[in-house]
């Protein structure tokens, strides 16, 4: 099934946006290698607002911190221990201009912080008795201004709206297969990571209007792909920790290329979470490849 339009035609209605570049070559079938999104590889699980902040999520310190780029000033949330603890493993933080959304995976739910760090409301949780969420994945805010969570467990998706509280509940009847990532393309549409190995894209009814990817390792095909993220243009990013690489789709499902990443020094890395930065750079959180002879060294955090 493919009823979107490639990401070629979708560029021409978008002619006053530049093309990506990059440093970094790829293989497969593209045009130019230049065209594949720019990255930057370390250790750090980030997010990025729009207002020049860097977030990081530290599981195992329960902590989730907030820097502006420039002076390094910033807030932490979260950094006590025991079962009363404010945060129980952020595993991850997405950004938005004013809301900050930690998964919070020892709770099942996710923290929603205003962007000075204030706790706002949770979302879902495993003894919630309104619209649970009983094992969720990575959120992603949407267009419409909700935002979007997936329950592996349940085998759905949850549209929560911060302001009036309410819930939908999108997919429940399309036989996803634990879904644990979200992000939205430049059309508005969903496209979700399935514990297959396989993106099912929907529009904001939940229907489903294409599908991509899979597991095996033919072109296209992927071995177990844990994050996804869209640009701007159209260029759709998944890290496969498994194979150590990025593959690139046109946000049609149409397949573009595969390539390995490595962090700053040059060591093999195995890519695990995706985040876009403001200036357009994918920012890749990856661990050390040592079965390729790397050398485990963390990047210094924010605070």
């Amino acid at each position: 099934m493919n009823t979107l339009p490639s990401r070629r035609q979708f560029l021409r209605t978008l002619a006053s946006v530049p093309l990506v570049a990059t440093g970094v070559a790829g293989c497969g079938g593209i045009d130019s290698a230049s065209e594949l999104p720019k990255v930057a590889v370390d250790t750090r699980r980030l997010a990025f607002s729009s207002l020049g902040t860097v977030i990081e999520a530290l599981p195992n310190d329960n902590l989730v911190v907030q820097a502006d780029s420039a002076t390094r000033k910033g807030w932490q949330y979260g950094g006590d221990f025991g079962q009363d603890a404010v945060l129980l493993t952020p595993w991850a933080v997405i950004a938005t201009e004013t809301r900050r959304f930690v998964l919070e995976s020892a709770r099942q739910r996710v923290v929603v912080l205003d962007a000075n760090g204030q706790l706002l409301r949770t979302l879902g949780g495993r003894d919630a008795l309104l619209h649970p969420l009983r094992y969720p994945g990575i959120p992603a805010p949407g267009p419409d201004g909700l935002v979007y969570v997936p329950d592996r467990n349940l085998g759905l998706i949850r549209a929560f709206d911060i302001t009036s509280q309410t819930v939908r509940t999108l997919a429940q009847d399309a036989g996803l297969v634990a879904p644990y990532a979200l992000a939205f393309d430049p059309a508005g549409r969903l496209h979700v990571l399935e514990s297959s190995s396989q993106v099912v894209i929907l529009d904001l009814s939940g229907r489903e209007v294409g599908r991509y990817g899979g597991r095996g390792t033919q072109p296209g095909q992927m071995a177990m792909p844990t994050s996804i993220a869209i640009d701007s243009q159209g260029w759709v990013t998944l890290a496969d920790p498994v194979m150590a690489a990025l593959h690139h789709f046109e946000f049609n499902g149409s397949f573009v290329a595969s390539r390995r990443v490595a962090h700053a020094a040059g060591e093999p890395a195995k890519p695990l979470m995706l985040a876009l930065r403001t200036d357009g750079i994918l920012h890749v959180h990856a661990s050390f490849d040592t079965s390729a002879g790397a050398v485990h060294r963390p990047y210094p955090h924010l605070l």
